[in-house]
């Protein structure tokens, strides 16, 4: 059985759920990447630090380079598109089949058991 994850907001620790529900995911984010990224542009923001991948290092380093006023402006347009983005994936993907984490876990949980029970008969095989 995998750990449980440990952040709900960190993705790597969602990648259970990822893997099982890509369309959605990846449709809606390209969609809100998009924006955000234009929205980032539009202000004008930089960050002038190379490999500056994860959002809340790169949200804090973005202070560091930009005039504080526009970034927190920035941030709240893009909260915004991204809320709206959301919601608007959630309605196209209404009747989409989403698997969920205790779907996952529950599968897990199955195929555990069944993995017990057939390293039991194995031992009990080589036992005869």
């Amino acid at each position: 059985m995998r750990p449980r994850s440990l952040s709900p907001f960190e993705p790597l620790t969602q990648i259970d759920i990822i893997a099982a529900n890509p369309i959605p995911i990846f449709g809606v984010n390209l969609v809100a990447g998009a924006v955000n990224g234009i929205i980032v542009t539009l202000f004008g923001l930089v960050i002038n630090v190379t490999g500056m991948a994860t959002p809340w290092a790169g949200l804090i380093v973005a202070f560091g380079f930009n005039d504080p006023m526009k970034v927190i402006m920035a941030v709240l347009l893009i909260l915004v598109a991204s809320t709206i983005f959301g919601y608007l994936g959630a309605i196209v993907f209404k009747n989409f089949p989403i698997h969920t984490v205790q779907e996952l876990h529950a599968d897990e949980a199955k195929e555990d058991a069944k993995n017990a029970t057939d390293t039991q008969e194995g031992a009990t095989d080589l036992a005869h």
